[in-house]
């Protein structure tokens, strides 16, 4: 029976842990396997050479260089083993006894988290995986209860998703049965979890108390003046998987020291649903829903949240600085410095802007306006000239200039059908869309911030994206059509 938990870190991220647990009935009964999704972060950092699976972990594809994928994924599927803990010598079982024995379960992971060196959680906690662990064993109990007493209110009544890489032959999923054996989705009544619980102890120690002080300083930071950044916009907008490729495609160029520091605006070609790297496609999407209002869903190669975007009610910028920029900085500091620019221009519009931990642009009442998210591209190795090659930080925001609530609870799993109406409320509480405190546009406030970054910025000089390389758009064309156009990719957490 499947079971699955849920837990967010105070001022962090959330993380859910889906659980198979099986048993005889001569034993114990044992979690056989296990497996990681959410919105945290991983920071890689340090490796010269990442090596990717194509994606997909547990598969046998052949390995081959690349500056995305690799450590991070084979970190998400140590941890899914730690949690499973010990196994035959054939790796089949017997799989970790429940009730869990929390202490041995938290070394365990400890362990998986040090054998990756290179590869960081961020906005997340050990301890915060223990919970959702248990958590999701609590789940498969209920669910036990529920099947043999009729009077149960609890019914797994959603879709279902394997923890195999799922059919995508459609995306209708309503016509399958529910089936005990497989992973339910997150829009299951009551996923348990989604209290916060989490040991002080385990609390991130590089979040900041004082939110009051003006971000907007940064910029003055000897790193932004001596960037000296080309300011790019697009030139034309571009379809949602070409964006994903183009991000990666630029920040490969800049990390090999073949294109200068560059902060580019977007210009969105179609409405999308935009899944965290880390995230699980069928708990956090709709994809039938998706699919009938024309939004395309697409997989980026950074960690957080899903973003809901409409080209009209949406702003998002991508900074591809080298990776000295952000040397020395813990991860809210990072972000706080890639996004000071932008706090310091929407501050001359009248927005005061802060930054709100870990990775959120906001009003000062707590109003989200944004959300950032970084990945570290290593230099390239092996070439004569890439001994000076820079390696690249990718930093990318998008910031809600308005927002339709009631169609991102459509097509977003926030919560089962008869918590709609509150979900909606709770999203319109929690964004503060830029429309609300300026009378601007949206294609005026993006104008107005490119401007800003022009003339505040030292060294900074305009481009369009068609002044990128010939190789770099080669490049993004490829990957568009060959990883962020791919179901695999998108569905390696399916």
């Amino acid at each position: 029976m499947i079971g699955r938990g849920l837990c967010k870190t105070p001022r962090g991220k959330l993380v859910a842990v889906t659980v198979r647990i099986e048993g005889d009935g001569t034993g114990p009964d044992r979690i056989v396997e296990a497996r990681l999704d959410g919105d945290f972060l991983i920071d890689l950092t340090g490796a010269d050479r990442v090596v990717e699976t194509n994606g997909i972990v547990g598969t046998d594809s052949e390995t081959k260089a690349d500056s995305v994928t690799g450590t991070d994924m084979d970190l998400i599927a140590d941890l899914g083993h730690a949690i499973v803990g010990d196994t035959d010598a054939d790796g089949t079982g017997p799989g970790r006894p429940v009730p869990v024995d929390s202490d041995r379960l938290r070394a365990d992971l400890l362990a998986a988290v040090g054998r990756h060196p290179h590869a960081e959680l961020v906005g997340v906690t050990v301890g915060a995986i223990v919970d959702a662990v248990n958590r999701a064993v609590t789940d498969v109990r209920i669910q036990s209860r529920a099947e043999s007493d009729p009077r149960a209110s609890y019914v797994a009544d959603a879709p279902s998703a394997s923890f195999d890489q799922p059919d995508q032959s459609s995306s209708d999923q309503s016509d399958q049965p529910d089936r005990s054996d497989q992973i339910n989705q997150s829009d299951r009544p009551d996923p348990i979890g989604q209290t916060v619980s989490v040991e002080p102890h385990d609390l991130p120690n590089d979040l900041p108390d004082d939110l009051s002080d003006d971000p907007s300083d940064d910029l003055a930071d000897p790193r932004w003046r001596s960037l000296h950044p080309q300011i790019m916009i697009d030139t034309e907008p571009y379809a949602p998987a070409m964006q994903m490729a183009l991000d990666q495609a630029i920040a490969e160029a800049v990390a090999a020291g073949l294109m200068p520091p560059t902060l580019r605006l977007w210009r969105w070609g179609g409405p999308a649903v935009v899944i965290g790297a880390y995230q699980s496609v069928s708990n956090e999407v709709d994809e039938r829903a998706a699919s009938e209002a024309g939004f395309a869903v697409v997989r980026r190669v950074t960690g957080g949240g899903a973003m809901f975007v409409r080209p009209a009610d949406t702003i998002t910028y991508s900074l591809y600085a080298p990776a000295g920029f952000v040397d020395g900085l813990d991860a809210a500091a990072s972000y706080r410095l890639c996004d000071a620019w932008a706090f310091a221009a929407l501050r001359s519009l009248g927005i005061p802007a802060v930054a709100q931990p870990l990775n959120d642009i906001a009003m000062p009442d707590g109003g989200k306006i944004g959300g950032a998210a970084q990945r570290r591209f290593p230099a390239p190795r092996g070439r004569e000239q890439d001994r000076q090659a820079p390696g690249c930080v990718l930093h990318h925001v998008t910031m809600a200039y308005d927002i339709d609530a009631e169609g991102m609870v459509r097509i977003l799993r926030i919560s089962k059908e008869k918590l709609v109406d509150k979900a909606v409320t709770s999203a319109k509480k929690r964004v503060e869309p830029l429309r609300m405190n300026t009378s601007l546009s949206r294609d005026e406030v993006v104008e107005a911030m490119r401007r800003y970054a022009l003339a505040n910025i030292e060294g900074a000089r305009a481009a369009v994206t068609d002044d990128l390389p010939e190789s770099v758009i080669v490049r993004a064309r490829t990957l568009a059509s060959e990883r962020f156009s791919n179901s695999e990719w998108t569905h390696r957490i399916g």
